[in-house]
Protein backbone atom coordinates (compact mmCIF):
# COMPACT_ATOMS: atom_id res chain seq x y z
CA UNK A 1 0.00 0.00 0.00
CA UNK A 2 1.46 3.35 -1.00
CA UNK A 3 2.33 5.72 2.40
CA UNK A 4 -0.01 8.16 1.13
CA UNK A 5 -0.27 9.78 4.53
CA UNK A 6 3.16 10.17 4.52
CA UNK A 7 3.29 8.48 7.81
CA UNK A 8 8.10 8.22 7.50
CA UNK A 9 8.52 11.76 7.37
CA UNK A 10 5.88 12.38 10.96
CA UNK A 11 7.42 11.87 14.08
CA UNK A 12 5.07 9.56 15.53
CA UNK A 13 6.04 5.97 16.85
CA UNK A 14 3.75 3.12 15.25
CA UNK A 15 1.73 3.10 18.53
CA UNK A 16 0.41 6.44 18.63
CA UNK A 17 -0.20 6.37 14.82
CA UNK A 18 -2.34 3.24 15.76
CA UNK A 19 -3.96 5.36 18.33
CA UNK A 20 -4.24 8.27 16.29
CA UNK A 21 -6.13 5.65 13.20
CA UNK A 22 -8.39 4.62 16.20
CA UNK A 23 -9.28 8.11 17.54
CA UNK A 24 -10.04 9.36 13.73
CA UNK A 25 -12.28 6.63 13.03
CA UNK A 26 -14.52 6.77 15.93
CA UNK A 27 -14.90 10.37 15.48
CA UNK A 28 -15.80 9.54 11.89
CA UNK A 29 -18.36 7.10 12.53
CA UNK A 30 -20.11 9.32 14.95
CA UNK A 31 -21.14 11.68 12.44
CA UNK A 32 -20.65 10.27 9.25
CA UNK A 33 -23.74 8.52 7.15
CA UNK A 34 -22.99 9.25 3.73
CA UNK A 35 -21.64 6.02 2.56
CA UNK A 36 -24.91 4.29 4.07
CA UNK A 37 -27.33 6.30 1.80
CA UNK A 38 -24.98 6.82 -1.68
CA UNK A 39 -22.48 5.34 -3.24
CA UNK A 40 -18.93 6.84 -2.92
CA UNK A 41 -15.28 5.80 -4.24
CA UNK A 42 -12.11 6.40 -2.08
CA UNK A 43 -10.47 7.58 -0.32
CA UNK A 44 -8.09 8.43 -3.69
CA UNK A 45 -4.83 10.21 -1.23
CA UNK A 46 -3.04 13.26 -1.40
CA UNK A 47 -2.25 14.36 -4.67
CA UNK A 48 -5.50 13.32 -6.78
CA UNK A 49 -6.57 16.45 -8.80
CA UNK A 50 -8.86 14.65 -11.14
CA UNK A 51 -11.09 11.50 -12.02
CA UNK A 52 -12.54 9.69 -14.78
CA UNK A 53 -16.13 9.89 -15.29
CA UNK A 54 -17.14 7.24 -17.63
CA UNK A 55 -20.40 6.85 -20.07
CA UNK A 56 -21.33 3.11 -20.69
CA UNK A 57 -22.91 2.49 -24.28
CA UNK A 58 -25.67 1.03 -23.64
CA UNK A 59 -26.28 -2.23 -25.45
CA UNK A 60 -28.53 -5.55 -25.70
CA UNK A 61 -29.59 -7.16 -21.72
CA UNK A 62 -27.51 -9.35 -19.78
CA UNK A 63 -26.83 -12.91 -20.25
CA UNK A 64 -27.26 -15.89 -17.99
CA UNK A 65 -25.24 -18.80 -18.29
CA UNK A 66 -23.96 -21.32 -15.57
CA UNK A 67 -20.33 -21.35 -17.31
CA UNK A 68 -20.39 -18.16 -18.85
CA UNK A 69 -20.35 -19.15 -22.57
CA UNK A 70 -23.08 -17.43 -23.85
CA UNK A 71 -22.92 -15.28 -26.63
CA UNK A 72 -23.71 -11.55 -26.30
CA UNK A 73 -22.75 -8.21 -27.39
CA UNK A 74 -20.11 -6.38 -25.39
CA UNK A 75 -20.50 -3.00 -23.83
CA UNK A 76 -17.80 -0.74 -23.87
CA UNK A 77 -16.84 3.26 -22.25
CA UNK A 78 -18.35 5.39 -25.18
CA UNK A 79 -17.08 8.34 -23.69
CA UNK A 80 -14.68 9.40 -20.50
CA UNK A 81 -14.06 12.87 -19.36
CA UNK A 82 -12.11 13.77 -16.69
CA UNK A 83 -13.59 15.66 -13.60
CA UNK A 84 -11.86 17.93 -11.42
CA UNK A 85 -11.45 16.99 -7.51
CA UNK A 86 -12.20 19.83 -5.36
CA UNK A 87 -10.99 19.65 -1.96
CA UNK A 88 -12.40 19.84 0.89
CA UNK A 89 -10.25 20.86 4.27
CA UNK A 90 -10.22 22.53 7.13
CA UNK A 91 -7.24 23.98 9.72
CA UNK A 92 -7.17 22.03 13.14
CA UNK A 93 -5.01 21.65 16.17
CA UNK A 94 -4.09 18.86 18.24
CA UNK A 95 -2.92 19.78 21.35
Amino acid sequence: MRDYLQRLQAPLSSEQWTVLDQAVVRAAQSVLIGRRIMSLVGPFGAGVEVLPSDTVRSGTLGQIDLLGEAEGEAIGIERRRFLPLPILYTDFWVH
